[in-house]
C-alpha cells in the first residue's frame, strides 16, 4: 500500500539524515559515495534498508511491518535504477488520480522475501 511505502520512505529518510551510508557495491559507478534520498534507487533500497530491516525475521518488508494483509490492486513494474523518490511520488500520484483507498501495489522488492531468493 502507499501507506507501507511511505513507512519505508520515512525509515530511509531518517537513516540517511542521521548516518553517512556509503555505496559499497563493486558494480556501482557511485561506489564510495554517500547515499542521498534524491539519488537512492531500488539497487540501494534493497541491500541497505529492506534486507537489514528484515534480516532477523527472514521475511518480506510487507510481512516485517506486521500489518494486516492487503491484496494488491496493481502490479508495479519499474526499473530498479529509477530514483526511489520518483517511484514513491508516482505511486502517490497514481493513487490520488485513481482515488484508490486504500491504494495497494505489488512491488517485488517489498512483497517478496529478499532472503529466500535464489
Amino acid at each position: 500500500s502507499v501507506a507501507k511505502l511511505l513507512s519505508l520512505q520515512n525509515i530511509i529518510k531518517e537513516a540517511l539524515a542521521n548516518h553517512d551510508i556509503k555505496e559499497n557495491s563493486p558494480y556501482s559507478p557511485d561506489k564510495g559515495s554517500v547515499l542521498t534520498w534524491e539519488s537512492l534507487t531500488m539497487y540501494q533500497v534493497d541491500p541497505y534498508f529492506v534486507k537489514p530491516l528484515t534480516c532477523t525475521a527472514q521475511c518480506s518488508f510487507v510481512e516485517w511491518l506486521g500489518e494486516e494483509a492487503l491484496p494488491p490492486s496493481w502490479m508495479t513494474s519499474h526499473w530498479w535504477g529509477c530514483s526511489f523518490e520518483k517511484t514513491v511520488r508516482m505511486l502517490q500520484y497514481h493513487s490520488s488520480v485513481r482515488t484508490l483507498v486504500p491504494a495497494s501495489y505489488w512491488i517485488c522488492t517489498l512483497a517478496n522475501n529478499q532472503h529466500g531468493l535464489g
